[in-house]
């Protein structure tokens, strides 16, 4: 899996799982906002999976594993899975 950017074409390392989360992506959307002078200062702006493009996870190659992952993304952005207590479910190793 890449740390955080889509690094599908590199030869070496090579990926099979692009983890999409790297901070420049969203510059864009603020920029924009900046630009039509509607963004203010002090005021959060929240990104989630499956509602933009960014953050995102790809297999690299695509195929049937990428679009299950895919509708899976869509799934989470319209709010028809809620993935929070799945996580809080998990239970982590003892150390």
């Amino acid at each position: 899996m890449s740390p955080g950017s889509y690094y599908c074409s590199l030869k070496k390392p090579k990926f099979a799982i692009s983890v999409i989360f790297d901070p420049g992506y969203y510059l864009a959307p603020a920029l924009a906002k900046f630009e039509a002078g509607t963004m203010r200062v002090g005021v959060t702006q929240n990104f989630f999976m499956g509602r933009g493009v960014v953050p995102t996870v790809q297999y690299c190659g695509g195929g049937p594993n990428q679009v299950k992952l895919t509708k899976l993304i869509h799934r989470i952005g319209s709010g028809a899975l809620n993935v929070t207590p799945l996580v809080n479910a998990t239970k982590l190793p003892s150390s």
